[in-house]
Order: C-alpha cells, then structure tokens, then sequence
C-alpha cells in the first residue's frame, strides 16, 4: 500500500505543478499583450530618428522571447503529462475503473471528423495565438519605423489605405 501512497502524492503534487504552468502560460501571454501594447504606445508618442528608430522592433523581439517561453512551459507541461500517464497506468492495473485525464486526452474524440486525439488542441491555438501576434507586431514595427523614418514604404502603407 506503500507504493499507491507515493503514487498518490505524487499525482496530486505533480498535478498542482500542472496547474501552475497553465496559470504561468495565462499570464505570460497577458502580460505580452499588454507589454507590446505600452511599447507601441510610447514609441508612437516619440519623435524618434537615427539608430533609435530600430526601436520599432523591440515588440516583435518581446513576442518571440514570450512565444519561446511559452513553448518551454508547453514542453514541460507535455513531459508531465507523459509521466502523469505513467502514473495512471499503474493505478489502472491495479483494477481501478477510471482511466485518468491523461489517458481521456489520448483517446480519440468522437465528434471531431476524421476522430483525433483531444490532446493538441491548446497547443495548437497557443502556436496561432503567437504566429499572429508576431505578424501584427512586426507589421506595426514597420510602419511606426517607415512613418517615422519618411522613407516610401511609409508613402506605400499611406497610399494603400487612402
């Protein structure tokens, strides 16, 4: 009985770690928004010229350090999932009638066409989430640099929605 006591625990500890990376992933993301947001904010309120117009593309570097953040949090989430199976195997043979969240998110989900596994999905709109941060980020750094600089790509984006 031993061994299902620390398989317990440690289900239940590993579980809280799964938690606090969601909430980590959660607020990473908030906090970019809103960091992005304050940095186009203020770079707009300057009147910048020379070198200092490269810092038009700080946001977009920010959004690809908090993309590769987020997928580290994603990995790790993955490789305590993949023990969190682990951990469920051995309870089920033990005769248990429950087959975990884990082995839930591994089975194929009937109402998807063609049947896929649930596991992926959030991922999936994460990896979205940041490739289309990173083009309006990059877009906006652009066209705050080209607006700024007076060069034509800025006369190009002002002639294409005037």
């Amino acid at each position: 009985m031993a061994d299902f006591d620390f398989l317990k625990e440690e289900y239940l500890t590993l579980r809280k770690e799964v938690e606090v990376a969601m909430a980590e992933l959660g607020t990473l993301e908030t906090h970019c928004i809103f960091g992005v947001g304050a940095g186009f904010f203020w770079l707009s309120t300057k009147p910048l010229d020379g070198a200092f117009l490269v810092a038009w593309f700080i946001p977009p570097v920010v959004v690809v350090f908090g993309a590769l953040r987020s997928w580290s949090i994603a990995k790790h989430l993955g490789w305590l999932g993949e023990y969190l199976s682990r951990i469920e195997a051995q309870v089920r043979s033990q005769g248990t009638l429950c087959i975990g969240w884990e082995h839930f998110l591994a089975e194929n989900d009937p109402k998807r066409h063609p049947p896929e596994p649930r596991r992926g999905f959030r991922g999936e709109v994460t990896t979205a989430f940041w490739w289309v941060f990173f083009v309006f980020t990059l877009a906006f750094g652009i066209g705050g640099f080209s607006a700024q600089s007076k060069n034509s790509l800025y006369k190009w984006l002002t002639s294409l929605f005037s």
